[in-house]
């Protein structure tokens, strides 16, 4: 999500899927176990810079589940790991999945 933001700020009609269902509802949480991950905090913050500075566009985050049947899933990830994009083909962030409560 985190990426995709970087590149809506071109767009005025955005739809981002996730398999993280954790920060989809961190982004509407106040809870200060979740407000203290650095990864949300920026994801959040780059979700309200983009409605600030377009108030009539359309940002729509939807969570799809993991590894449900859709091709290319799963193995994007792990391809990524595998040269060195990603650090592990578990989270695409790198992260370690107990970090991302995820």
């Amino acid at each position: 999500m985190d990426m995709a933001l970087d590149y809506s700020y071109n767009y005025d009609s955005i739809l981002i899927l996730s398999d993280s269902k954790s920060v989809l509802q961190g982004l509407n949480s106040n809870n200060a176990k979740i407000m203290s991950n650095p990864i949300l905090l920026d994801i959040k913050r780059k979700y309200q810079i983009y409605i600030k500075n377009n108030p009539e566009a359309s940002l729509e985050m939807i969570w799809v589940p993991g590894h449900c049947g859709i091709e290319g899933h799963y193995n994007l990830s792990e391809s990524l790991a595998k040269i060195n994009v990603v650090d592990s083909p578990n989270c695409q962030c790198g992260q370690a999945n107990e970090n991302l409560n995820h």
